[in-house]
């Protein structure tokens, strides 16, 4: 009696085990069709162009860039020179004053130049962007506008193009 009672036990264990194997074991690319439409929308949203956009409009960061590049520039002429580095940061009251005055926080600021980091071609066109105000103002200084004078090339005084 003692053997056929082995005898079952390892007939038994067997089948559970094949049973266990046989839930645990992957089917063969069954689910993959079912899976596929889904695939190729989440694969096709990657790639929109309409899938992220900035979180600051262009022409708002363009002016505030430009004023924050203006602002360290005069901080670093009335610096001592430090031979161990080429930036002299601005203070973040002075920070966030500027970009108050464009209705941006420091965080939305951020959030900004870490978009266009993901995206540099766009960060490449907007900062030229930036050097074209600059480069404006400039121009309006040397021909005797006033020093604190915030000028803008044409194409950002007037966004909607009307009068």
């Amino acid at each position: 009696m003692g053997a056929e009672w082995e005898r079952g036990r390892a007939l038994g264990k067997r089948k559970c085990c094949e049973a266990t194997h046989a839930m645990n074991s992957p089917r063969p690319l069954s689910a993959f069709p079912a899976l596929l439409p889904a695939l190729a929308l989440f694969i096709g949203a990657c790639g929109s162009p309409f899938a992220e956009a900035p979180p600051v409009a262009d022409s708002t960061l363009v002016s505030a860039l430009a004023e924050l590049h203006l602002a360290e520039a005069r901080l670093r002429s009335g610096a001592p020179e430090a031979p161990d580095t080429m930036r002299v940061a601005l203070p973040p009251g002075v920070r966030d004053s500027i970009l108050a005055r464009h209705d941006m926080r420091y965080r939305s600021f951020r959030a900004a130049l870490d978009y266009y980091v993901r995206h540099p071609e766009q960060y490449t066109k907007l900062y030229a962007r930036v050097v074209d105000t600059l480069r404006a103002g400039q121009e309006a200084r040397s021909s005797g506008g006033s020093d604190d004078a915030r000028v803008a090339p044409e194409a950002f005084r007037n966004p909607r193009g009307g009068d």
